[in-house]
């Protein structure tokens, strides 16, 4: 699977393939593997699937592995059913249509319809059909629903919320000591915002960062709201959920080191909230609304190194207000020499 990964790379860097180029300079997307499954994007074109076919003989002829084409699926983005079988009839594979089901997951489906959740509800039903209440003890019927009830759905619970919730008590409380499947999905979903803060270099946050980022918004998390896609729901489960009037996103906070890696305004860091919330009008002056908090306090060495760069030197009341304030904040933190270490936040 290296080899053939390789193929596809210089074949898109030579021009004998068209990834998928994401917009606002975003990565080219051409190939994702797992394991032995292989999912090939590109344009669709002609060009494409004579180049597809190609590069597929040419790994063949180097590793002597054959693709099986009888049992690969093609589906078009964006086009019809009989377009897909048009080329699916071409290429000797079979056509698709979404929603589809990609390494056991639903694909293109809208999750917030409990519908599209019964291949969940129906491995529940398989599996608590068989049970034997004149065999089993209770304590045996309490280990068989934790398996079913907390176990099988994780790997949907780790991408979709769900539309549903199971409310359960505690032990304490006379319950059978069963997780509530909301708080599973919930935990499992922000895991992603935590990957988020803490994965820069990867692959899909350059994904998230090229389709959802807008100048016209400030936030550590960029959500395009106009959809309502998984990473929007991951966003909106992390704003929208609350320990103790905090919201799970502004407990995320940054040590802050030399302050190099921590953005002033946007990240909360110094309070619950980001001081883009706390001085509102201040953020609106700013400049560089993304700039770091190096660039706004020095060294310890340096007595007053804060730098400010508005677009209108604050003059109104609220303003001035707001610059005594965040002075005041911000005057008894100092800097050291050691970068950020991102598995603190």
């Amino acid at each position: 699977m290296e080899a053939f990964s390789s193929i596809i790379r210089k074949a898109c860097l030579i021009g004998s393939f068209d990834g998928v180029k994401i917009k606002d300079g975003g990565p080219l997307i051409s190939h994702l593997l797992y394991a032995d499954d292989a999912m090939v994007m590109g344009q669709w074109s002609e060009f494409n699937f004579r180049a597809l076919r190609r590069t597929l003989r040419i790994f063949h002829l180097c590793s002597g592995l054959r693709i099986n084409i009888q049992k690969s699926i093609i589906y078009g983005v964006g086009k019809s059913l009989e377009e897909v079988k048009v080329e699916a009839n071409v290429l000797g594979c079979k056509p698709g249509d979404t929603p589809f089901k990609y390494l056991g997951i639903q694909v293109g489906a809208n999750m917030n319809r409990i519908i599209k959740w019964e291949p969940v509800v129906n491995v529940f039903k398989k599996r608590l059909s068989k049970w034997k209440a004149n065999v089993l003890s209770l304590g045996g019927r309490v280990v068989l629903i934790k398996f079913v009830l907390e176990s099988l759905p994780t790997y949907y619970f780790s991408l979709y919320k769900a539309p549903v919730a199971v409310v359960t008590k505690a032990k304490n409380d006379g319950g059978l000591g069963l997780n509530k499947l909301v708080t599973s999905n919930n935990a499992l979903l922000l895991k992603w915002l935590w990957r988020y803060r803490t994965e820069k270099d990867d692959l899909w946050i350059k994904v998230i960062d090229a389709i959802h980022s807008s100048a016209q918004r400030w936030d550590e998390y960029p959500s395009n709201k106009k959809g309502s896609g998984t990473w929007n729901q991951l966003v909106r489960t992390g704003y929208r959920l609350k320990v103790q009037g905090v919201s799970i996103v502004n407990m995320i906070r940054g040590v802050v080191g030399n302050g190099t890696n921590v953005k002033f305004w946007i990240v909360p860091w110094i309070s619950n909230q980001p001081l883009k919330v706390l001085f509102p009008a201040l953020f609106h002056l700013k400049g560089n609304k993304w700039c770091m908090i190096s660039k706004r306090i020095g060294l310890q060495s340096d007595s007053d190194a804060i730098a400010w760069n508005w677009k209108k030197y604050p003059s109104l009341d609220i303003e001035v207000k707001e610059v005594i304030e965040c002075h005041r904040l911000i005057s008894g933190v100092r800097l050291n020499d050691k970068p950020m270490d991102l598995e603190q936040w």
